[in-house]
């Protein structure tokens, strides 16, 4: 067993990172080629250690989404209501990622072409690196 993989911290750390540095990177398998979203430490396919980060373009299709009326901890920022939407990545193997949708709501339709931009969102005391969607 590899433990320097579970040593070096959270498997999504990358993500994170990249995201506050202003661009997308998701998680590949270099053993099977699998895209995966959560990030791992070891692939389920094929049970490689060594997942690589690659730069993914912020394109997608709109899979699902969702209106919120309410407000919830860590929203405060953003107002009620807003719409989250869940984007497939057809170029990261269908990866889905949500994000909140900045647009006009008539638009909304399964397969919609999303582009994104990556934003903050205030979470309590913290601006924390997040995806907004809009129509392509």
């Amino acid at each position: 067993m590899d433990y320097e993989a579970l040593r070096t911290g959270p498997a999504d750390a990358p993500y994170w990172q990249a995201l506050s540095e202003g661009r997308l990177e998701m998680q590949k398998c270099q053993g099977c080629g699998k895209w995966t979203w959560p990030a791992v430490s070891r692939c389920g396919e094929c049970g490689t250690w060594e997942p690589e980060w690659h730069a993914v373009e912020l394109k997608g299709k709109l899979f699902s989404w969702t209106r919120t009326w309410h407000p919830f901890a860590g929203t405060e920022g953003i107002g009620t209501p807003y719409v989250t939407v869940l984007a497939t990545l057809p170029q990261a193997g269908d990866r889905r990622l949500l994000g909140l949708y900045e647009g006009n709501e008539s638009l909304l339709a399964l397969d919609l072409p999303l582009v994104g931009r990556i934003a903050t969102t205030r979470f309590g005391d913290q601006d924390i690196p997040a995806i907004r969607w809009l129509p392509a």
